[in-house]
C-alpha cells in the first residue's frame, strides 16, 4: 500500500540532496504538493497516482551548486 508520508519524506529528502535546504522553501512545496494530490484524488485518482501527477506538474528540482548560493 502506497504511503504518503513516506513518499514525501523522500521527496524532500531528493529536493534536499540536490541543494535545495531552505526549510521555508521546502515547506512551501510540499503545501503546494499536499494540496495538488487531494485535489487529484477528489478526481477519483488514487493517492499513489496523486502523488506522481503532482510531482510531475511540479516539475523536477534543479541541482543547486552550493558553492554559487548566498
Amino acid at each position: 500500500m502506497f504511503d504518503l508520508e513516506a513518499a514525501l519524506k523522500a521527496w524532500r529528502n531528493n529536493l534536499s540532496a540536490k541543494g535545495l535546504a531552505n526549510g521555508s522553501t521546502l515547506d512551501e512545496l510540499e503545501s503546494h504538493l499536499r494540496d495538488e494530490v487531494e485535489a487529484q484524488v477528489l478526481t477519483g485518482l488514487s493517492t499513489e497516482a496523486a502523488f506522481r501527477l503532482a510531482i510531475a506538474r511540479l516539475g523536477e528540482a534543479p541541482v543547486f551548486n552550493k558553492s554559487s548560493r548566498n
